[in-house]
């Protein structure tokens, strides 16, 4: 225990051990509840994102005539292998676009993509 000279209180630092270790408890609960949900949300995104761009490349080849079958459906059908759901499919000409989503808890991740040819784009 230390006296204080210009307020004449008493100082004790007794207990100060205990509230550092309640700090970094705190910081670790905080990191886990909230920090590894966040990077879980970046990767659904990226893999909705990877859905949305498999799909456009596979609509691309149907409509350019490299694949037989409907572009549409065929992208429909590829993002629901992977859990997602289409939002939007269109054709033109040789250029395919197709948004891609998914619920990740109270979000929803939204991901679009276009293929096509080189000259065409």
């Amino acid at each position: 225990m230390r006296k204080c000279r210009a307020w004449g209180v008493i100082l004790d630092d007794r207990g100060s051990g205990a509230m550092l270790a309640l700090g970094i408890g705190a910081s670790f609960l905080i990191l886990t509840f909230f920090l590894i949900p966040l990077l879980g949300g970046f990767v659904m995104q990226q893999r909705v994102q990877g859905s949305a761009d498999l799909a456009a490349l596979a609509a691309a080849d149907v409509a350019s005539g490299r694949q037989a079958g409907n572009p549409c459906v065929l992208a429909e059908s590829l993002v629901s292998r992977a859990g997602f759901r289409v939002l939007e499919c269109r054709i033109d000409g040789l250029i395919s676009r197709v948004a891609v989503a998914t619920n990740y808890g109270p979000f929803e991740l939204v991901a679009r993509a276009r293929a096509g040819p080189s000259s065409a784009t």
